[in-house]
């Protein structure tokens, strides 16, 4: 398998469009089995509309926003399961903070473009 990643736009605003690809090289490397796991920290407020995701924090004037390359997306926060860990952090040894976290499928084979601005 092949991972795939290209970043264009500008650090100086924080203007980021990115473009993953997963690349199966083998015929048993196929399905929906990759995700895409933005980990979003602390934030004291998120607000997800569709595939748009907001992040504010109160002693901030800006605002972060990440536009998800589709609808199959969840929002994760301090999951812990035998099966899944999603929305923690670790501070030490153990030692863990809960987080939010967004899990995106990332299909094979196809470019999945997303994008991460600062706003005032």
């Amino acid at each position: 398998m092949l991972i795939q990643r290209e970043i264009c736009g500008s650090i100086d605003r924080l203007e980021l469009q990115i473009v993953d690809r997963a690349i199966a090289q083998t015929s048993d490397a196929t399905g929906n089995d990759l995700r895409l796991l933005p980990h979003c920290g602390m934030v004291s407020k998120l607000h997800c509309r569709g595939i748009y995701l907001q992040l504010t924090q109160p002693g901030s004037k800006c605002k972060i926003e990440i536009s998800m390359p589709n609808e199959e997306c969840a929002l994760h926060y301090d999951e812990v399961t035998e099966a899944n860990i999603r929305g923690v952090t670790g501070l030490g040894f153990m030692q863990q903070a809960s987080i939010y976290t967004l899990e995106c499928v990332m299909p094979f084979e196809t470019d999945l473009p997303w994008s991460l601005n600062a706003t005032r």
